[in-house]
């Protein structure tokens, strides 16, 4: 079987002819493992390569990953994200075992001062895990247009996976990420059904149409029974 791919529109990409897609995951093996997702996205972006395409990876910065003795760089020149009371930093480093560029969402505060991606040491559900990967989502995004304005990286394709990045195809195609990006294709892939990111956790505890724009910056619209974003 023969694989045509499109020409590349990234404008650093080392080779022509190529189709780039970013991966963004809330894990990625060897920096951080707690299940399948972490092994597919580990070994995705090689296997892909090896059809000729050119695969990077998108990853919050976890406090937890600073601790593993990997050269990290900054990534200047970024204007400013805020959200939640956190502000983006970006980080890029290289993942030697599979020879693959990461870049790494950092935010300020404590959002991303965790033990583990979405427990803590006892198991128990972590706060703010909506904020954390709302706030990796949008600031990703951001990070994004302005790698494509600055002519460094711009993706064919963005990959989402699980309900961490989910609304990143959302974003995509209801906002103006979508322009910005340069109208991407967007892929979400379900690892595991039995997580489907339903907030809020507190039992009891409800969002309003207007909580769900201010968290997401999406439109109310969107959010009603089965409607595109299920909503109650």
């Amino acid at each position: 079987t023969t694989i045509t791919l499109p020409p590349s529109r990234r404008n650093d990409s080392p080779s022509m002819g190529t189709l780039s897609i970013l991966y963004a995951t809330a894990e990625a093996a060897p920096l951080v493992k707690v299940g399948g997702l972490a092994d597919v996205a580990m070994a995705l972006p090689p296997a892909l390569r090896q059809q000729g395409a050119d695969v990077d990876v998108a990853l919050p910065f976890y406090r937890f990953l600073r601790d593993q003795s990997r050269e990290v760089e900054l990534v200047p020149g970024i204007p400013r994200f805020e959200l939640f009371g956190s502000v983006a930093a970006y980080y890029k480093l290289r993942i030697d075992e599979t020879n693959t560029t990461c870049w790494l969402v950092d935010a300020s505060g404590d959002l991303l001062d965790v033990p583990h991606p979405y427990t803590d040491e006892a198991g128990k559900a972590l706060p703010r895990t909506m904020e954390r990967f709302l706030f990796f989502q949008r600031a990703l995004l951001h990070l994004l247009a302005h790698l494509r304005t600055a002519g460094i990286a711009r993706y064919d394709i963005l990959h989402a996976n699980d309900h961490q990045t989910a609304l990143l195809p959302v974003y995509v195609r209801e906002t103006s990420y979508g322009l910005a990006l340069g109208q991407p294709r967007t892929v979400l892939t379900i690892h595991n059904l039995g997580y489907q990111g339903i907030y809020p956790e507190e039992p009891g505890q409800t969002f309003t149409p207007a909580d769900v724009e201010r968290l997401t910056g999406l439109s109310a619209r969107l959010y009603y029974p089965t409607g595109p974003l299920e909503y109650y």
